[in-house]
């Protein structure tokens, strides 16, 4: 997510593949830490394992996007086609 919100932060355009509706399931900063502590409290039973950790509820990933660009204040949410083209025409402009 930082990277996302970085990204948004800093350009005018974003790429979205396909209609955007692919779920994201973020992670709460909380619940990471106690994911560490927990892990850190019972590492002899969990070394070796593999885990994956996902957040409490899925959001479509351009909601994400939509609400990022309000915090912000910007638009910068576009298709991936017309990216290409902008970025096409910019290397071809310099």
């Amino acid at each position: 997510m930082y990277k996302l919100v970085k990204y948004i932060h800093k350009h005018e355009f974003f790429p979205v593949i396909g209609n955007g509706k692919n779920l994201m399931s973020p992670v709460q900063g909380q619940d990471l830490v106690n994911v560490y502590y927990d892990m850190f409290q019972n590492r002899n039973t969990i070394f070796g394992n593999q885990y994956n950790l996902s957040g409490k509820r899925e959001i479509p990933y351009v909601s994400t996007i939509e609400e990022t660009t309000l915090v912000f204040e910007r638009k910068v949410f576009i298709p991936l086609f017309t990216y290409l083209v902008l970025t096409l025409i910019t290397i071809m402009n310099s």
